[in-house]
């Protein structure tokens, strides 16, 4: 990865500032004013020159990274359905097979998560891996008990909490 040359710093523009007039020098009042209003250009100037500098690598996260996390996908995409394919054909004991297809289904749920770089054929494919191999209904359903006792169990935790530092809960 090159490096860009440092961003050239913006030209400020005159602000808005007070000038003495006919009546004098400014009083302090002004004077104040004055110091923050310069203060507010410069930070102004500065989010600018960040803003450019976030804008530019930007850029190039898209232009050289992104191929990079494109071809991740894909051959995570190329393993799991070979991997697939290699389950089907292969005799594995069941213990292999059920650690195995928990590999293949945890790489496709993955995938399926955050899908950048695949295509929508390469999703169908991967969401029929993931619901062959993902959890049956009973699993799922005890799935959804365990998650349950464990929000109930964690939600009577902090309203006790709450409570002993003296806290009322509707």
């Amino acid at each position: 990865m090159k490096r860009k040359a440092p961003v050239k710093k913006i030209a400020r523009k005159p602000g808005l500032v007070i000038r003495p007039g006919k009546d004098g020098p400014l009083d302090k009042t002004q004077q104040q004013f004055n110091r923050l209003m310069k203060s507010l250009e410069k930070t102004r100037d500065r989010h600018a020159t960040e803003q450019k500098r976030f804008d530019e690598a930007l850029v190039v996260a898209i232009r050289e990274l992104m191929p990079l996390v494109e071809g991740i996908k894909r051959t995570n995409r190329d393993l799991v359905i070979h991997g697939m394919e290699a389950m089907k054909n292969q005799k594995l004991t069941a213990r292999r097979r059920e650690s195995f297809g928990d590999l293949l289904h945890g790489k496709a749920a993955d995938l399926l998560d955050d899908p950048i770089g695949l295509s929508d054929e390469d999703i169908v494919r991967l969401q029929a891996i993931a619901d062959e191999l993902g959890p049956d209904e009973e699993e799922k359903r005890l799935m959804d008990e365990e998650d349950k006792e464990e929000f109930d169990f964690m939600r009577r935790m902090i309203e006790g909490q709450l409570r002993a530092a003296g806290m009322e809960l509707d």
